[in-house]
């Protein structure tokens, strides 16, 4: 990891440690059944799903209930809630977690079917955006679901620290997220977030125009 990641790293890790309020309430707790609402015609048994910026990790339950493998990614692996990790974490699970960067994922990351990367994005330092973007694509076959909040998180006074390092408004994420992927459906926006269903590109053709 490079020296911005080791300190969001830092910064996170005393976050998890020291304020539960944090983990209180998870996007992925009202997100997750959206996702799965949104494409469920198309999601497949065995399919296989990365959560970016994981958190607590509450999506994977209801995730591997619906028959996906799936992948739980973080900066920090204590930001995982345990208890329900653990449950769900069988002999017979499907459940993996994996540590890392969302602007240098490990080259051991396979692509997967299906992503969702909820309130994460606006953490990122806004020049490492486009990085983690391009990762996010490289690796989501079929869709995906993003929420981005589009104001501060009060929780970074809890530590002192800003929490949301690119705030901008929905126009803004939906030119970056366009370089990278069709905007499937804007299920919600407002000024303070939105929550867009994400699908690839369908042709070479149209990926190099987006991105060129």
């Amino acid at each position: 990891m490079d020296f911005i990641a080791q300190r969001e790293q830092k910064k996170y890790t005393a976050l998890w440690d020291s304020c539960p309020e944090y983990r209180a309430v998870s996007p992925a707790d009202y997100l997750t059944p959206l996702f799965l609402t949104t494409f469920q015609k198309q999601i497949r048994k065995d399919d296989a799903i990365i959560d970016y910026g994981c958190g607590p990790g509450r999506s994977a339950i209801p995730l591997e209930e619906a028959g996906l493998q799936v992948h739980l990614l973080d900066l920090c692996e204590n930001s995982l809630d345990l208890p329900i990790f653990l449950k769900t974490v069988g002999p017979h699970s499907t459940v993996h977690f994996h540590q890392a960067c969302l602007w240098d994922l490990p080259s051991t990351l396979a692509p997967a079917e299906w992503m969702i990367c909820f309130d994460v994005l606006e953490h990122l330092p806004e020049k490492k955006v486009l990085l983690a973007l391009e990762g996010l694509a490289s690796r989501m076959t079929k869709g995906g679901l993003v929420s981005i909040s589009l104001r501060e998180d009060h929780h970074g006074k809890l530590i002192r620290q800003r929490l949301h390092l690119t705030i901008k408004t929905a126009l803004w994420w939906h030119e970056q997220l366009s370089r990278f992927f069709t905007i499937y459906k804007e299920l919600y926006t407002d000024s303070q977030c939105l929550v867009w269903a994400l699908k690839p590109f369908t042709t070479e053709k149209e990926k190099a125009a987006k991105r060129g």
